[in-house]
């Protein structure tokens, strides 16, 4: 199998961040001009620190998983992030999107532990920030297109 190679797990790590990257430049592009409330100052440490983590264990701890379908399902996972963030079928886009793609990250590049240094502390972060979104939101004057009549901490329109 391929992914037995250290180089192509840091390789198939970098596309996949580039790919989400750009997704999420270009779903950011079109969301410029409404408010949104500050992140966090420690999220983007946070952020550094477990992707700096999670790349310490691709070489060591990274291989195949389900002889490559746990592998390609991550990929799928990882596609499937890169769609939600590119639409609006959720409340927060950016902040489920991310979710998904930090749980579809380490499966695919075939590094369980993963799951614990980089999914862990991104799913940490996204329930802050929604909670802080929403109480943003509660409070923020109102806006034409003001959804303050949604259900609080519906992330799935219609579902929950």
């Amino acid at each position: 199998m391929i992914l037995e190679h250290a180089w192509v797990r840091f390789a198939l790590s970098g596309t996949l961040i580039t790919c989400y990257g750009l997704v999420d430049h270009l779903a950011h592009r079109g969301e410029r001009s409404a408010a949104k409330p500050p992140r966090p100052r420690w999220v983007g440490p946070l952020v550094l620190a477990s992707i700096g983590a999670f790349y310490l264990l691709i070489k060591p701890a990274g291989g195949p998983l389900l002889a490559g379908f746990g592998n390609l399902a991550g990929v799928g996972l990882c596609a499937l992030a890169c769609l939600l963030r590119s639409g609006q079928a959720v409340r927060y886009p950016d902040l489920a999107a991310r979710g998904l793609f930090y749980l579809g990250l380490p499966i695919a590049v075939g590094v369980p532990l993963g799951l614990l240094v980089l999914s862990v502390p991104a799913y940490a972060a996204s329930v802050v920030c929604a909670h802080r979104a929403e109480r943003w939101r509660l409070t923020a004057p109102a806006s034409g297109s003001d959804t303050r009549s949604d259900p609080r901490y519906r992330l799935l329109t219609g579902i929950w």
